[in-house]
């Protein structure tokens, strides 16, 4: 009797929490606060070499937030000084550049204030406000939000793929949203990173865009995204309790999302009116008489006590393509060789007309217990460098460390190896 009793009153909370549970939609405010962050090499031939792009957001009128991991390639090579470097077989100097583009032709150099690489987290700045996109309320998640609706913003690679055949590109319409709930919030071990794992899905070029709860306030910033062969993925987002010390360190100016700003936008709950109010006074009620059911259920039979488990830090060694040919392609390493290159049978696949990439161009393996990246040239038509220019011998296994890269053919199809 007492189960079946338990049971009703629980059907019955659900029921009538079922009105209440829809969602809002993603306000044009919201997605008229991103803008494509890209990271490029200016060089003194006006040529420009593209390191890759990935999203921001704006705290205020001239301040904005990304990945540390979107700017690195700009830290890497000078932060905005001038550099010698190879290209295309001759020593040139250049400068690197970050650039914030509003849309595909319209964009203004953005600057470097302050970064985390720990934390994955960097702090922009314009040389002058924008009245171009919006800046967003930031609120830190909290446990009760575990469940929540929640909705990710950016620029995903995929979505510039030439087969979309997209009118327009990076502008304010631009931007795609994924919704999806918080799964947990957690802190990793080591570098006591707080996260926010999010089971919407994340993917190349959403990095450092915001994830924002469904009042448009940001809780966290879009970073990663991990999967198996077995096609089972998780996504992640730097937890903004990260973002507000560094915006602090830097007397950068944010608000803050207070009580008023609910959790659900407002015009979904005023037709509600005196129904709501009611609906939400029975639930109450409802779950008062199921949870006295069950504690006394558990007195007559005490549960084991939940132990909490600190997951591991798991690595994941990958592969990525800075070339525009494929720019972004990015694939999960195992212990066993992935190839690159034209063919059909290559992980990471060139399109046919690519210039100097063979059928089957080169294999990297990632070695577990060394931690180092193995590439193997396949005796390729045009070689495989190191980025000294040194040209990698035929079939001659070269091991290589997390973080650096190298080319096939020339400069122009730059493949690196990363471990997160």
């Amino acid at each position: 009797m007492k189960r079946k009793l338990t049971a009703l009153c629980l059907a019955l909370v659900l029921l009538l929490a079922l009105p209440v549970s829809v969602s809002a939609a993603v306000s044009p405010e919201v997605r008229n606060s991103v803008v494509v962050v890209r990271s490029c090499m200016a060089l003194e031939t006006s040529q420009v070499i593209s390191f890759g792009w990935g999203t921001g957001f704006f705290v205020n009128d001239q301040y904005l937030v990304t990945n540390f991991h979107v700017i690195s390639d700009f830290v890497e090579y000078g932060s905005g000084e001038l550099v010698p470097l190879r290209f295309d077989d001759m020593m040139v100097r250049g400068r690197a550049k970050i650039r914030i583009h509003f849309d595909s032709a319209d964009y203004v150099e953005a600057f470097v204030v302050g970064y985390d690489e720990i934390k994955d987290i960097a702090v922009l700045r314009l040389d002058n406000a924008t009245t171009k996109r919006n800046a967003l309320k930031l609120k830190e998640p909290t446990e009760d939000m575990v469940g929540s609706t929640i909705y990710a913003i950016g620029y995903p690679g995929l979505a510039e793929d030439i087969l979309a055949d997209s009118t327009t590109s990076w502008g304010e319409n631009d931007s795609t949203v994924t919704s999806g709930t918080i799964s947990r919030l957690f802190t990793q071990s080591g570098t006591g990173q707080r996260n926010v794992q999010i089971d919407c899905d994340i993917k190349h070029g959403n990095s450092g865009g915001p994830v924002v709860d469904e009042s448009g306030a940001v809780i966290g910033v879009a970073t990663w995204g991990i999967s198996n062969p077995e096609q089972e993925s998780m996504h992640y987002a730097v937890n903004v309790a990260e973002v507000i010390p560094l915006l602090n360190q830097y007397n950068v100016t944010y608000t803050i999302a207070d009580a008023a700003d609910s959790a659900v936008d407002g015009a979904t709950l005023s037709n509600a009116g005196l129904t709501y109010a009611l609906i939400a006074g029975a639930v109450v009620i409802i779950a008062g008489v199921a949870a006295a059911i069950l504690l006394l259920r558990r007195k007559k039979k005490p549960s084991a006590p939940i132990v909490p488990v600190t997951p591991a830090p798991v690595k994941r060694p990958s592969i990525r393509s800075y070339s525009k040919a494929n720019y972004g392609v990015r694939v999960q390493l195992s212990g066993q060789p992935v190839m690159i290159g034209r063919g059909s049978g290559c992980a990471m696949r060139f399109p046919q007309n690519t210039p100097g990439v063979s059928g089957s161009h080169c294999t990297v393996q990632w070695d577990e217990a060394a931690s180092d990246f193995i590439v193997t040239d396949l005796n390729s038509s045009y070689g495989t460098f190191l980025m000294t220019g040194q040209k990698m011998a035929a079939n001659v296994p070269y091991r290589l460390r997390a973080g650096d890269k190298f080319y096939l053919a020339d400069q122009n199809h730059v493949i690196g190896l990363e471990l997160e």
